[in-house]
C-alpha cells in the first residue's frame, strides 16, 4: 500500500469533489479544495461553502478565495484551476435569478463574472461547457444546487433548456443543444413521456471535440445517451444507447487520447458492467478491460503525460467492509496496483436515503503525475488527502 497523508485542515469538513477538474497550480504547488461546516445532510439553499487553497510550501495553509451558495456534494461548486494561465481559479455562484460562476485570480485578486455556471473547461482556457443545473438538481439528486427552481420543472424536454458554451473572456454564451432536440432523436418507447436532461461533459485532450450525456427517466429506470461532437456542435455521434439492447449504459468515463474513450459501461439488462475503451466515431471499435481485476465502477482518470498507459481510480464501498479501493491500473501489462482502502462511512452508497451525502474518493492527478489527491472520510469527518504514486510509475515504467 502507498502511503497517504491529510492536507486540509482538521477545523470542518474539507473537500475537492470530482475527479475531473485541475486541483493543482501550474507548479503543483496550491491545491484548491473547499470547506463546508457540516457533512451529514443535503445542502439547503442558505448553506454558505468555502472556497480556497493550501500550499505545499507552508505547512498547507489554508487560504480562503470566496464563497458560494450554489454547491452540492458529489461536484462541489466546479472549482477548478482555469488551464493556460498561472494564477486564475473559477466556480459557481448564485446569481439573483440564474446560475453564474466566477473567475478569480488568486494572486492579483481580480474578479470577473460570468454570466452562466460552468460544467467543465476547453483544454486551452477560452471557453466553458455549461448545463443547467436547477434542472440537475431535480431529475439527479445530488449533483445540482438548490436556491433557484426549475422554471420547466414539469416539462419533459424543454427547448430553452440545454448545453452552452461559454466564452471566457466576455461572457457571450451559445446554446448548442436544447434537450428538447437531443429528445426527439431516435424515440423509442422508453423516450415517449420520459423526463430528460443533460449532465456530465468532458472536451478530449486537444478540445476539438466532447462528450456529454443525455439522461432520460422513465417509469422509475433511468437512462443514458452518451454523445460527442465538435467544440462548435457540429459532428454529432451517438457512443452508447442504454435504452436499447445490445448497447451500454454509460457511467465514468474520461479520453485516453483524442479518439478513444474509457468508460464504464452496463448492459442494458443490468447483468454486469465492464471498462470499455471505445473509438470517437465507430459503433464496433471497443475492447474490454480485465473484468477480475476491474469488476466495479469507478472515477477513473488517465495520467496527465498523454501516453494513456496508467488509468488512476476507485470503486465504490464493498458492500461486507464498507470500503472503497484507491488504484492504478497499468493499461499496457493489464495489471493493478492497489493504494489504499478506506472506510467509507456513514452515509452508503447503495441507500437511497442516504447516497447523496456519500463521500467517493474521486482520485485527482497532480499536473506532474508523481501525486494524487483523492476525498475520505476515513478519519470520521470529510478530509482530503495526498499520495504520491512515483515510485509506482517509476518501479514499473
Amino acid at each position: 500500500m502507498t502511503a497517504c497523508h491529510r492536507i486540509s485542515p482538521n477545523d470542518g469538513h474539507y473537500f475537492f469533489a470530482y475527479y475531473d477538474k485541475l486541483q493543482f497550480c501550474p507548479q503543483d504547488r496550491w491545491v484548491l479544495m473547499q470547506r463546508a461546516e457540516f457533512w451529514d445532510r443535503q445542502p439547503r439553499a442558505d448553506d454558505v461553502l468555502r472556497v480556497g487553497m493550501v500550499d505545499r510550501q507552508s505547512d498547507w495553509q489554508w487560504t480562503e478565495i470566496g464563497q458560494t451558495t450554489a454547491w452540492c456534494w458529489q461536484q462541489g461548486c466546479m472549482l477548478q484551476w482555469v488551464p493556460g494561465t498561472a494564477s486564475k481559479v473559477i466556480y459557481n455562484v448564485r446569481g439573483p435569478s440564474n446560475y453564474e460562476s466566477l473567475l478569480v485570480d488568486v494572486v492579483s485578486g481580480e474578479k470577473q463574472a460570468l454570466p452562466r455556471a460552468i460544467y467543465c473547461l476547453h483544454p486551452a482556457g477560452d471557453e466553458a461547457i455549461s448545463l443547467d443545473f436547477a434542472r440537475i438538481g431535480h431529475t439527479r439528486p445530488g449533483y445540482g444546487y438548490e436556491g433557484i427552481a426549475d422554471p420547466n420543472r414539469e416539462v419533459l424536454a424543454p427547448n430553452d433548456r440545454g448545453l452552452w458554451t461559454i466564452n471566457l473572456k466576455n461572457g457571450e454564451s451559445t446554446m448548442l443543444y436544447s434537450i428538447a432536440a437531443i429528445a426527439k432523436i431516435n424515440p423509442n418507447p422508453e423516450t415517449e413521456g420520459a423526463m430528460h436532461w443533460f449532465n456530465h461533459a468532458l472536451y478530449n485532450p486537444s478540445g476539438s471535440r466532447f462528450i456529454f450525456l443525455h439522461r432520460f427517466k422513465n417509469n422509475n429506470r433511468r437512462h443514458t445517451r452518451m454523445y460527442t461532437c465538435d467544440r462548435d456542435g457540429g459532428n454529432l455521434f451517438q457512443i452508447s444507447d442504454s435504452s436499447i439492447v445490445g448497447s451500454w449504459h454509460a457511467s465514468h468515463f474520461w479520453w485516453q487520447d483524442d479518439n478513444t474513450i474509457m468508460m464504464w459501461g452496463e448492459s442494458y439488462d443490468k447483468d454486469g458492467g465492464v471498462y470499455l475503451t471505445v473509438k470517437d466515431g465507430a459503433t464496433t471499435s471497443t475492447q474490454t478491460l480485465d473484468r477480475a481485476q476491474l469488476p466495479t465502477d469507478g472515477h477513473m482518470s488517465f495520467h496527465p503525460n498523454g501516453e494513456g498507459r496508467w488509468l488512476l481510480s476507485d470503486n465504490y464501498p464493498n458492500r461486507v467492509t464498507n470500503h472503497r479501493d484507491l488504484f492504478l491500473f497499468d493499461v499496457k501489462n493489464s495489471k493493478r496496483h492497489d493504494l489504499g482502502s478506506f472506510e467509507a462511512g456513514p452515509y452508503s452508497a447503495y441507500d437511497p436515503k442516504t447516497q447523496t451525502m456519500r463521500c467517493d474518493l474521486h482520485p485527482r492527478w497532480s499536473r506532474g503525475g508523481d501525486l494524487i489527491t483523492f476525498d475520505s472520510v476515513h478519519e470520521g469527518y470529510r478530509g482530503v488527502y495526498l499520495a504520491d504514486v512515483s515510485r509506482v510509475i517509476n518501479t514499473h515504467a
